[in-house]
């Protein structure tokens, strides 16, 4: 059985556990470094885990155990605060292929939508990760540009980053 909540500072160390997974399974999907991320303390996290006007993250439980979260970034200053950016989504591999990706992405942009003010969200993929792209493209997001040789990894393999939007209804 799967839980989905918002995650909340005290959250910071599974959070960190998934993430270096992650980073370390997918380097080529992830801007940041396993690394760089073994280094950082868990409580660097906590403002990313801290829900409020810069935004939220919500996470899915399986077992008791976090297994996947997604961040959305709220920008603070005062013409860019129309815009969500998608962030870190993360499901554990062992836990891939069951929806709990859809099922975050959906609840997600739901919260957004009820966010005050935001017209659109927005997020990048790492071009050849169809899947991804796939799951996106099904909530509506559509690619509106993309970044060349936008990840780098230590062997010098490059990857482009295909661009996404999804434009909010306000109601």
């Amino acid at each position: 059985m799967t839980a989905l909540r918002l995650l909340q500072p005290a959250d910071a160390p599974a959070y960190k556990r998934l993430r270096e997974e992650m980073l370390a399974a997918f380097p080529q999907a992830f801007t940041s470094d396993a690394e760089s991320a073994r280094l950082r303390p868990a409580d660097s996290y906590a403002d990313r885990l801290r829900a409020g006007d810069g935004g939220f993250t919500l996470g899915i439980e399986a077992a008791g155990e976090l297994v996947g979260a997604l961040t959305c970034e709220i920008p603070t200053r005062l013409k860019e605060r129309h815009l969500g950016h998608l962030v870190a989504m993360m499901v554990a591999p062992a836990h891939q292929g069951r929806g709990l990706g859809r099922q975050l992405l959906a609840a997600t942009v739901a919260r957004a939508r009820q966010h005050g003010g935001l017209l659109q969200l927005t997020l990048s993929v790492t071009r050849g990760n169809e899947a991804a792209v796939r799951l996106y493209e099904d909530a509506g997001f559509q690619t509106y540009g993309c970044l060349p040789e936008a990840v780098r990894l230590a062997d010098g393999q490059l990857f482009d980053k295909l661009l996404m939007r999804l434009p909010l209804q306000q109601t």
